[in-house]
């Protein structure tokens, strides 16, 4: 989680008898909110009848030819991901 603030206890600080303080790994539990968002929207992505997936895809760029742009350019899209992106944190289960 680069750039957010944590506590006054950072990587390579110890505590007591040697021990690592402020190092707590990302539980399952924690991630599936944001990956369940991050599905929404691209399922809403494709359900939108303007947008053509096999555009953006590698393979059809190679072998037909195509020369379309890999980056995702829906607004709705980058803007419900920027959304999960700010809203996340570990420990919120509703974004």
């Amino acid at each position: 989680m680069a750039g957010r603030p944590t506590s006054e206890s950072g990587p390579g600080r110890t505590g007591g008898r040697g021990s690592v303080v402020g190092l707590v790994g990302l539980r399952d539990a924690d991630l599936k909110p944001a990956f369940k968002a991050l599905q929404t929207a691209y399922i809403r992505l494709l359900q939108n009848p303007f947008y053509n997936p096999d555009e953006h895809s590698p393979l059809a760029q190679i072998q037909g030819g195509r020369t379309g742009s890999m980056t995702i350019t829906s607004r709705r899209f980058i803007s419900d991901v920027r959304r999960i992106g700010e809203i996340w944190a570990p420990g919120v289960t509703n974004i």
